[in-house]
């Protein structure tokens, strides 16, 4: 679409704010993998998951964090505390559609170094060789990683939303990125947390937000089918949820003026 392109085409000609978002990746990956190497050199042998598993698995979720939907909820939150919203809603297109397309297009110019400079560092920290990585679990992995992506646009959609009440929704934003980080493998792949916490990563849109993390468990291609089916469920659940709210507070805009 029009939004689309415009937005990619903007990232494109500032090239300095997608090598900050990249480079940003890069130092975080080099601080955690030099930890992790550490750390493996002398447990390791007592670790079910190899070293390049567990390296790509955390660089996996770096990816993914660059893709977050974090700016379109601070854009959200600009437009209810500026009054702009009003006024966004008469144009003749839908408000959040065009925030999410331009978003989609500004991170479109993250994807390609954001994965190379992963790959990259997981190369000069891990034995690559020891990754059992085919082409259906890269198919699996594009589908995880898109429904995740889904998943956190929704969650941060609707974290926004509550300022239509309130004036000031960054809370519920703070809660959801610290959750996510925890319950998506930020720190710790999920196959190596406790079974307990795991669990609870397994069945909240939180860590499913990050089911793409997962690509690299042993069991990952008898697994990935209910991973999606799971991520889907919540993609549509939380939809309805932002388009709810977006719905009432429209109306509540409606008959108050704002």
């Amino acid at each position: 679409s029009m939004f689309f392109r415009m937005a990619l085409l903007d990232a494109l000609q500032y090239p300095a704010r997608t090598i900050a978002s990249v480079s940003t990746a890069g130092i975080r990956m080099l601080f955690i993998f030099t930890i992790y190497t550490y750390a493996y050199s002398y447990v390791g042998e007592r670790i079910e998951m190899t070293l390049a598993a567990a390296l790509a698995s955390l660089a996996t979720y770096q990816v993914m964090n660059a893709l977050s939907f974090r700016k379109v909820f601070y854009r959200i939150l600009r437009d209810i505390q500026r009054g702009d919203l009003e006024v966004a809603l008469i144009k003749p297109y839908s408000y959040i559609g065009r925030l999410i397309v331009e978003h989609v297009g500004y991170v479109s110019a993250n994807i390609v170094p954001s994965i190379f400079v992963a790959l990259f560092a997981v190369y000069i920290f891990a034995d690559m060789s020891s990754l059992s990585f085919g082409v259906q679990d890269a198919v699996w992995w594009v589908v995880l990683a898109v429904l995740g992506t889904a998943i956190s646009g929704c969650m941060f959609v609707a974290a926004s939303l509550p300022a239509l009440w309130i004036n000031d929704s960054e809370p519920f934003v703070f809660i959801i990125d610290k959750t996510v980080m925890l319950l998506g493998g930020a720190f710790l792949p999920v196959a190596l947390m406790p079974s307990w916490f795991a669990t609870v990563a397994l069945y909240s849109p939180f860590g499913a937000a990050m089911f793409a993390t997962y690509a690299f468990n042993a069991n990952f291609l008898t697994q990935a089918p209910y991973l999606a089916l799971a991520q889907l469920c919540w993609v549509l659940a939380l939809t309805f949820f932002a388009w709810w709210l977006f719905s009432v507070g429209v109306r509540k805009i409606a008959v108050n003026g704002g």
